[in-house]
């Protein structure tokens, strides 16, 4: 069994631990994190327009703390739908593509835009984690399933995605109607930032 966690860093995994859903995997979260980074963000938006506006800043600044090219960063959506208008709305520079899972391209020099499902068993130095809104994340629970075991199995995929980021992590939630995913989350372990 692996103790240490060469993949991200002491401030993402100890944030991102308080998303595991309960009953996780109690020796996947035990392991210590070797290297050390920023604290992830928590990015509060009021308008689509700001959320580009914030997306695109939190990108372009990690890649260049991070001295890395943008073909190293991802933003991880729940549906393809939203990563088309999330690749469209980003600056032409950080070159976005929306990908579907059957069509991933690790080797597209840009920015990879993909569904939360498409990023599983995937890692990136720099990674954004958007659509955390009410009825995005988590969707209604279908008919004839378990809200429990469904609200279990969307905050294991919250935890996945988020757990994708290597050196650098934000998510993005919108100020009205977050997700109760994220309503939780406090400046213990997040940096909060509020924008228009």
């Amino acid at each position: 069994i692996l103790r240490r966690n060469y993949r991200t860093t002491q401030e993402i995994w100890q944030a991102i631990s308080e998303l595991a859903a309960e009953g996780a995997d109690q020796e996947t979260l035990d392991v210590e994190p070797v290297f050390s980074g920023p604290y992830p963000m928590l990015v509060r938006y009021g308008s689509h327009a700001s959320r580009a506006s914030a997306l695109g800043d939190y990108l372009t600044q990690s890649l260049l703390r991070e001295r890395l090219p943008s073909s190293c960063a991802a933003v991880l959506c729940p549906t393809f739908r939203q990563a088309e208008e999330i690749a469209a709305s980003l600056a032409p520079e950080l070159n976005a593509k929306a990908m579907r899972s059957k069509d991933t391209d690790l080797a597209h020099r840009g920015v990879k835009v993909l569904t939360m499902h498409a990023a599983k068993g995937l890692q990136f130095p720099v990674v954004a984690v958007v659509g955390l809104q009410l009825n995005q994340l988590p969707t209604r629970t279908p008919s004839g399933m378990d809200e429990v075991e469904h609200h279990t199995r969307q905050k294991r995929l919250l935890f996945v995605a988020c757990s994708r980021a290597m050196r650098s992590l934000a998510v993005f939630a919108p100020s009205e109607n977050p997700s109760p995913y994220v309503t939780g989350l406090t400046d213990e372990f997040w940096e909060i930032v509020d924008v228009g």
